[in-house]
């Protein structure tokens, strides 16, 4: 109802729950269709974060009521990432930005961060041959607000 409205604003609360993966599939490609039109404003809110991730161009994060964070999508992406290696390579780093998870497997950890990394910190992680990754939408989501 609310995409067959072609209202200027629609709010979607969990709109996929209940639906098929191929259904869900096709809702979101109707959105995109339909913002792609021009003149209308989707605002969704979901649980299922990375489903959803590519209609995003904001997102803000509620946490007790309030706006936590609110950052374009793109931006939020580039500044959430992990790093997988020995502790003790990982300890040598020393990264000044937000520790917002570490998972420990063995001698071997996953830490996430959030913050920007200069080419400076790129390189010093290439050469002590850290694995670098970019956190996904959800994840980042999940670490931002377990974080603190």
């Amino acid at each position: 109802m609310g995409l067959a409205s072609g209202a200027r604003y629609t709010f979607f609360d969990e709109p996929s729950l209940g639906l098929d993966a191929a259904n869900r599939y096709h809702f979101y490609q109707k959105v995109l269709e339909e913002f792609e039109k021009g003149g209308r404003t989707f605002i969704i809110s979901t649980h299922i974060i990375d489903e959803a991730a590519t209609l995003f161009e904001e997102a803000i994060i509620l946490r007790d009521k309030e706006v936590y964070l609110k950052e374009e999508v793109p931006t939020l992406l580039q500044q959430g990432f992990s790093l997988r290696g020995r502790k003790e390579t990982l300890d040598e780093l020393s990264l000044k930005h937000s520790l917002l998870n570490t998972e420990t497997f063995g001698s071997s950890e996953i830490r996430s961060y959030y913050g920007e990394l200069s080419e400076e910190e790129r390189q010093r992680i290439k050469d002590l041959d850290l694995d670098l990754e970019n956190l996904s939408l959800q994840n980042l989501f999940v670490h931002l607000i377990e974080g603190d």
